[in-house]
């Protein structure tokens, strides 16, 4: 089960850790700091307002590229082989349906008439 779990798995996590190496993570802080820095002396923002209304931004618009992704890799004619399996389509379309009941949620409760 385990070693399923890690074949399917290992090329995604192995690309992904390829970026994060010690002077990658320097000059991503860096930069950082220089952008919040100018950012805040520029504006009279928050800057934790400014990183929670990006992560709300990011998760409203992660939904419709959730589509977009799921409709590509359940396609045989697109992906061929390498189309999602039954199982991982099913809980892709699980993760992306409680992605846009999250940012429903969160317009309903937000929004005000």
């Amino acid at each position: 089960m385990m070693t399923r779990i890690l074949r399917v798995l290992g090329p995604g996590l192995l690309t992904g850790a390829a970026d994060d190496d010690p002077s990658g993570i320097a000059t991503y802080a860096q930069s950082g700091a220089r952008l919040g820095y100018a950012l805040g002396a520029m504006t009279s923002i928050d800057p934790i307002k400014m990183l929670v209304w990006s992560a709300v931004f990011n998760g409203i618009v992660a939904v419709p590229l959730m589509v977009g992704m799921m409709v590509v890799v359940t396609n045989r004619k697109i992906m061929g082989k390498f189309a999602a399996s039954r199982v991982l389509a099913i809980f892709g379309w699980l993760a992306t349906l409680f992605m846009g009941a999250v940012v429903a949620a969160f317009f309903l409760t937000t929004v005000t008439v």
